[in-house]
């Protein structure tokens, strides 16, 4: 009997299948992993910005005055680089699009206040601001801190980190009804710490914007929330958050005209 073996032609034509198999694999492979890589990185930004978004409105939620839109108000220590606003290269800012600063009532309206002595701000009304800065800037800065730096990241050297900026302020430098405490002058404030908030803010976006319910006195404020992170890997934008997303509300604080120094 004859033993009819494998004739080259044959060989070729189960190595092109062969090929083909393995190329359609591969590309499923590789679209797949992608895809997932993808939705890592969304997720990741989403994350970030649903932290951030959360922190914004519970501290929002409690303010006794917010500052109005146009309000000006110098952001002075504790260094300078931590309060430089990324689009004039100034630490005075203006509230509005990319600025938003509120007063807190104190913890505990019976207690003394003294910023300048830990222990003693139980009574002190309570300062906080908001605002963008230059990543590139913070991870020049925070290098050697182990506790705050980020890495550094040259495709997203403009991009933006989103900071706190938060202090103790004298209960005799409040007043009611005034129309801005202290008119935007923090010398009496104390204890002053910088935090940052969120990573890779979309750079030229509008987180805030401020808009007048009542006229008052008590002036009646609302802001509006709406983050937008956005980071490029391998050349890929990725966006998480704006209009319309689950980072993107309105607040209500509901202690304005309520609480009296």
């Amino acid at each position: 009997m004859r033993i009819r073996g494998i004739t080259l032609v044959e060989l070729l034509v189960a190595l092109v299948i062969l090929g083909a198999l393995m190329a359609a694999f591969t590309g499923f492979f590789v679209s797949t992993l992608r895809t997932t890589s993808d939705f890592d990185r969304r997720n990741e930004l989403l994350i970030e910005g649903q932290i951030a978004h959360q922190l914004l409105v519970s501290r929002l939620q409690e303010a006794w005055f917010v500052y109005p839109s146009g309000q000006s108000i110098i952001l002075s220590s504790p260094a300078v680089w931590q309060t430089t606003n990324p689009t004039t290269g100034s630490n005075v800012w203006t509230v509005g699009s990319n600025f938003v600063a509120v007063v807190l009532p104190p913890l505990d309206i019976r207690a003394a206040c003294n910023p300048a002595v830990p222990g003693q701000t139980g009574g002190c009304y309570r300062f906080f601001a908001y605002y963008p800065l230059g990543r590139a800037a913070y991870v020049a800065n925070t290098a050697g801190d182990i506790f705050a730096r980020l890495p550094a990241d040259a495709a997203n050297a403009g991009a933006w980190v989103l900071m706190q900026y938060s202090a103790f302020l004298e209960s005799a430098a409040v007043v009611a009804g005034s129309t801005a405490p202290t008119a935007g002058a923090l010398t009496t404030m104390g204890g002053v710490t910088v935090a940052l908030v969120a990573d890779y803010l979309a750079p030229g976006s509008a987180p805030f914007a401020i808009s007048e319910v009542a006229v008052g006195p008590p002036a009646i404020r609302q802001v509006r929330v709406n983050l937008q992170l956005s980071r490029v890997v391998q050349g890929r934008t990725f966006t998480a958050g704006g209009s319309g997303s689950s980072l993107s509300s309105t607040v209500q604080p509901r202690n304005q005209g309520v609480l009296a120094p």
